[in-house]
């Protein structure tokens, strides 16, 4: 196959057209100025050469800004500093919204306000098998409401999502996380059985872990709106005697206002982010799809978005 090289910087990324999967499929490739790399199909002419600048202009025309998406992935994490002095990036606190509604409000556990501490005192009225401390044992841990909006949480709770490594070995163990995955390596966000957090109902006395895995494999791949990127999966662990997973499942992935409109339409989803915010001014950092990934067709359920209270702030 014949191709033209064309390597040139314009802007704030880099063209470089010589790609090739194993079929010998050639591929255009955009590398952006913070580290992110683009790559789409390349339109080849009926000669078999590659026209790197329709290729180029394919790839911005059609792809989602990933400069935008960098600015969102940065806007709602946040520094912090453990015990032993380390840093910490990690994700900060969050207003979940679905089906138009807000139906999770994030608080920081480091900020020890009163309604940290009241949530915390709900929790082990209920749970007494947690201490005090054990909820604040990372200071980028939070604590939130949330609503019984959706299967399988029955009844409005409490979530606590914890990113000490010392406690997600011991949550792992109680719910036995390790039949979701193979190995557990790395350290941080995206860390394999190494960030979740715990639904605490106290009306029926329920807990379930929602584990965030960056490599499951379910049974059925979501269909995502067009331009839908990234991917981590929340399964979640219901903590009865048999600690049953649930059939219903999270994908998370970056996108944008538009292409999550035309997806509700699609789908007939209701779109989540409330009518009376401006996404322009306060946009979503990421969105996430429920469905049942053992139905032998997609369907998704609900269509999540977050935005960072950093935004707000």
């Amino acid at each position: 196959m014949k191709i033209i090289l064309d390597s040139d910087t314009t802007g704030s990324y880099e063209t470089v057209w010589l790609e090739f999967d194993y079929d010998n499929i050639a591929f255009g490739k955009i590398t952006f100025s913070n580290g992110s790399i683009v790559q789409m199909r390349a339109i080849v002419d009926d000669f078999g050469i590659v026209d790197g600048r329709a290729t180029e202009k394919l790839i911005l025309d059609e792809m989602v800004d990933h400069n935008q998406i960098q600015s969102k992935l940065a806007a709602s994490l946040e520094s912090t500093v453990d015990d032993t002095g380390r840093q910490l990036l990690t994700p900060l606190r969050d207003n979940l919204y679905c089906r138009g509604v807000l139906q999770r409000y994030d608080h920081n556990i480091a900020t020890g306000s009163d309604s940290v501490q009241e949530l915390i005192d709900e929790v082990r009225a209920s749970f007494p098998e947690y201490s005090d401390s054990d909820f604040k044992c990372c200071p980028a841990d939070f604590i939130g409401r949330y609503t019984a909006y959706r299967a399988p949480y029955n009844n409005p709770g409490i979530s606590w999502y914890c990113l000490d490594s010392d406690m997600q070995d011991r949550i792992s163990t109680e719910f036995n996380t390790s039949r979701l995955i193979n190995a557990v390596d790395g350290d941080g966000l995206t860390n394999t059985l190494r960030y979740g957090g715990i639904k605490f109902d106290c009306v029926d006395n329920i807990k379930t872990y929602k584990a965030a895995i960056s490599n499951y494999e379910p049974n059925l791949i979501p269909v995502l709106p067009k331009h839908a990127e990234g991917g981590i999966w929340g399964v979640t662990i219901r903590n009865d005697s048999d600690k049953t997973i649930n059939s219903v499942i999270d994908r998370y992935f970056l996108s944008n206002d538009s292409d999550i409109g035309d997806y509700c339409t699609q789908f007939g989803l209701d779109y989540p982010t409330p009518s009376d915010i401006d996404t322009t001014q306060y946009p979503p950092w990421i969105y996430a799809i429920t469905y049942d990934h053992t139905d032998s067709a997609f369907s998704p359920i609900d269509i999540k978005s977050y935005i960072s209270k950093k935004l707000f702030d």
